[in-house]
């Protein structure tokens, strides 16, 4: 499973209006990663740093829940 997580690459998506824009490399992931939010800034930052994460993606898709559409801002395998 970690050669099928570490194939994902992020879905491309505009920035969304009036956010801030977040880039960073990904020592981890070795290439570079935009984020969005505050909240997903300190998400990669943890993730980043964790000994056990062996891979992540960030934006890797949608999930709907309680009938909303919502971006997924990471996925991880520990």
């Amino acid at each position: 499973m970690a050669n099928s997580l570490q194939n994902l690459r992020p879905l491309a998506l505009a920035r969304p209006r009036g956010a801030h824009r977040f880039e960073a490399f990904s020592l981890e992931l070795a290439r570079r990663v935009t984020l969005y939010r505050h909240v997903a800034l300190q998400q990669w930052v943890l993730l980043e740093a964790s000994s056990t994460v062996q891979a992540f993606c960030e934006r890797t898709g949608f999930a709907i829940i309680g009938g909303q559409q919502l971006l997924a801002d990471f996925c991880a395998l520990c």
